[in-house]
Formats: C-alpha cells, sequence, structure tokens
C-alpha cells in the first residue's frame, strides 16, 4: 500500500510540483520519510524503541550498514532522515510494485558492481545522501548475523565517507524471509558510533573490515536481545502457539504469563547457551519462552500428560532446538544437562519419589550447572493454605494439571528438607523470590 501510494504521489510531484530535478526528488524522499514513518508508527504503534546514544542526525553523510532480516527495515530506516538512499538488486529494480519507487527515489542497481554506479553515488553523497547497504546481501530465516561482503567497505572508502552501524532486532519476527503477512512483534533499533575512513580500529583492508564489524554486530546484537528480548517481548509470539487450541487454554495462558511475570525470572536465572531440561514441561509455556529468549539454548520438555505434550510438540513456533516427550519424570534418562527446571512439580511425587528426582537432577548436572526449582514451601502454614486452594481448583476443578499418584493426593514439601538433600550433595542453594500471597517459592540449587 505504502509503495503504490508512494508511485502516485512520485509521479504527481514529478508532474506538478516546480523546481529543479533535485528539488523535486528531495521532495519526493521527504514525503516518502513521512509515510514510512507513518507506516512504523501504525505497524509498532507501542512496541518500538530507538537507541541513539551519540545523538545522531544523519546529517553528514555516511555509509549506513545494518543486519539484514526483513523487509520491514527499508521503511523503518527511511524515516530516520528524508535523505537516505539504498543500493538494491535486479529483483527490485524490475519489480512491478517497488521498481517505480525505486527509480523515483534514486535507489541504485548494484548487481553490476560498485564501480559502474560511483559517479552517481559520488554526486549524491555530494548533495548530503546517506547510503543504506546491509553488509549480508540477503535475509536469512534466523536471526544470526551472517558472514559480511566487502561491498560495503570498499564503498565507503571509495567515496571518503564515514561507516555507521546500525543494529536492528526485532524485524525478523515480524516479517521473516519468505513470509507475507507480519506478525505480532516488536522493532528496536541501535545506532553506534561512526568509524571514520582512516580509523584504523576496525581494519584497515576491506577483508579485515569486514570481519572486524561482523564480530561488532555479533557483539552487539546478542547485547541488544539479551537487554530487549524479555519474556513481556514475547509474549504475543507466546500466546500465538495456543489461539487455535481451545478458549479456556488460551486464557490459562494468558492468566499464567502475568502472574509469572511473562518467565522472566526463569530467564534471567538459567544460562543463555547449553542444554536445558524442563521436567513436567506441561504445554510448554516455560520451554517456549526459554527458546526465544535465547534462541542458543537446547531445551526438552518432559510430561507424562500425553494430551498436554501433543500440543506443546505441535506449535507453529517450534523449531529443533526445542523437543517434547511423553515420559515419567521419575523413570526418564535426565542425560547431562546445563540446568534442570522444575516448576510445580515436585508435589505431584511422592517424598521418596521427590528424593530420587532430585538426586539424580544434581547427579547430571555438568559443571558450573544448576536447577530451578519452583515449589510450596510447607512451613509458612498461613500462606501454604492458600496454595493448596489454588492446586485444588487446578486438578480438581478446570483439570489443567493430573496428578500422578493413585490416590490423586499432593505431596507438598518444605524448603527446609530441599535444602537438606541438596547440601548432603555438597551443592548450594537460595531462595531467589517469594511468592506475594502464596508459600511458593523459587529457588536456585547450584553445581560449584
Amino acid at each position: 500500500m505504502v509503495a503504490i501510494l508512494q508511485v502516485i504521489l512520485g509521479g504527481l510531484i514529478f508532474i506538478l510540483y516546480p523546481g529543479s530535478k533535485k528539488k523535486k526528488q528531495y521532495f519526493f524522499h521527504w514525503i516518502f520519510a513521512q509515510l514510512c514513518k507513518a507506516y512504523i508508527f501504525v505497524t509498532f504503534p507501542t512496541n518500538k524503541k530507538f537507541f541513539n546514544p551519540h545523538g545522531e542526525d544523519f546529517r553528514k553523510p555516511a555509509v549506513i550498514i545494518s543486519n539484514h532480516q526483513s523487509l520491514i527495515e527499508t521503511p523503518a530506516f527511511l524515516r530516520l532522515y528524508p535523505k537516505i538512499i539504498i543500493l538494491t538488486t535486479e529483483w527490485v529494480w524490475n519489480s512491478p510494485l517497488w521498481g517505480p519507487v525505486a527509480r523515483m527515489a534514486s535507489f541504485f542497481n548494484a548487481d553490476n558492481g560498485i564501480d559502474s554506479i560511483l559517479e552517481q553515488l559520488k554526486e549524491k553523497v555530494n548533495e548530503g545522501y546517506s547510503i543504506l547497504v546491509f553488509p549480508e546481501g540477503h535475509r536469512f530465516i534466523d536471526s544470526r548475523i551472517h558472514r559480511f561482503h566487502r561491498g560495503a567497505f570498499y564503498l565507503a572508502e571509495k567515496l571518503g565517507i564515514d561507516l555507521l552501524p546500525v543494529v536492528v532486532f526485532g524485524s525478523g519476527e515480524f516479517l521473516g524471509s519468505g513470509e507475507f503477512w507480519g506478525r505480532p512483534s516488536g522493532l528496536r533499533m541501535k545506532i553506534l558510533s561512526r568509524v571514520g575512513i582512516s580509523d584504523n580500529s576496525m581494519g584497515s583492508g576491506y577483508s579485515e573490515r569486514s570481519k572486524a564489524f561482523r564480530r561488532l554486530f555479533v557483539r552487539e546484537y546478542e547485547a541488544l536481545a539479551a537487554q530487549e528480548g524479555t519474556g513481556r517481548y514475547y509474549r504475543k509470539k507466546l500466546v500465538l502457539n495456543y489461539v487455535f487450541k481451545g478458549p479456556i487454554l488460551e486464557w490459562y495462558l494468558r492468566v499464567k504469563m502475568r502472574i509469572e511475570k511473562y518467565y522472566q525470572p526463569y530467564n534471567e536465572l538459567i544460562p543463555r547457551k547449553g542444554e536445558i531440561l524442563d521436567l513436567g514441561c506441561g504445554y510448554g509455556f516455560i520451554s517456549y519462552m526459554l527458546g526465544y529468549t535465547a534462541p542458543e539454548r537446547k531445551i526438552t520438555g518432559v510430561d507424562y500428560d500425553s494430551e498436554k505434550i501433543r500440543v506443546a510438540a505441535n506449535c507453529i513456533t517450534k523449531n529443533a532446538n526445542i523437543n517434547f516427550f511423553c515420559e515419567d519424570i521419575t523413570h526418564y534418562e535426565l542425560g547431562r544437562k546445563d540446568a534442570i527446571l522444575l516448576s510445580d512439580v515436585l508435589h505431584y511425587l511422592p517424598q521418596a519419589s521427590q528424593e530420587d528426582l532430585l538426586i539424580r537432577c544434581m547427579e547430571s548436572l555438568n559443571s558450573g550447572g544448576m536447577m530451578l526449582i519452583r515449589d510450596a514451601d510447607t512451613d509458612q502454614e498461613h500462606r501454604h493454605r492458600k496454595t493448596k486452594i489454588t492446586e485444588y481448583f487446578s486438578t480438581k476443578i478446570l483439570g489443567f494439571n493430573k496428578t500422578i499418584s493413585e490416590s490423586k493426593s499432593l505431596f507438598f514439601t518444605s524448603f527446609l528438607h530441599i535444602s537438606r538433600i541438596v547440601k548432603e550433595k555438597g551443592l548450594t542453594i537460595e531462595v531467589i523470590r517469594e511468592a506475594r500471597h502464596t508459600s511458593n517459592l523459587l529457588m536456585v540449587i547450584r553445581k560449584s
């Protein structure tokens, strides 16, 4: 829609607007920037952030380089300043939708090499225009930073202008490669400091610079993702998994997320890389959220409820790093893990089974590994009464959770009892968070 409107407006500008060709082109760019600004505002009305720690205003021409995940990045950049042009490909140039816009905006087709358009680019730089280049060359399905080509760095040297790196996060979640419709997501952009053409801190040759800038983008992207890619950021993506699996389940998830602070405490405590085991994973809520917030986690979810595992294993955002198995966790072969999660699980097991599972989990941890346990503490008598009421509703009334034992009973334990087992095995334990109204504790067990 933006492209069609811009073609119509562009035609009117070049026909009716008085003045030189340069003035017409600038007016076209200014209109384009306003349309892009409106489009990004409508697309991300409440979930966008723009970090500009160095006060960049784009008035000084530069070769702007950015990671590339989505077509949405084009309007996201063009809204920032009217004098930004893009190097395009033959596909864009010949597109019936984007081709006319690219030609009106003086974008350049770089498929025949930069040298073939170098003189034209110099003219645009002299007019105050910056040039946007995506060094990866293509969009990729995953969010990783791929190999940088050398063209952007060659161009900066030939034009004698700065390199201006900009890191983008979230665009691929909205509209990935090969997708047509956007999904609920957010957009984050962070402008890094300029690097002058005579600045050798990022290498001296094209090859050195391409590798050094890629390393810079990897570091900055990981930092931005860790800062902004929180549970709250990914809440809509998690809900997408369950919208067609029944309104009650969707309602249950939304309530659970708010109560559990969108699972952000789990995300902050569990390592961002490594083998993660989610025992008693249920429908996979936490497993998926841990995968979103840190894609390098390899997560295995285990639950004895076959219906829940069937739902968890058939979600739209499932990938190779998240797997689910229907097993009895008291007999499941744990393997070696960097982190094990037991969230609202222990009280479904008789005491002897609890102790055996805790010991097996601790013995399965790699050096430096951790366990995260969320469960009730019977020593908090007043609060624990409320906990028993909520569990009664969950198991007997709503039926979201099934008891394992034949007696259908629940077997709550205490923090002191768990602490004794942990200390006997030579590990450490601490309480990270207490629930405000119930006896639930969030406990971390660490293996030094």
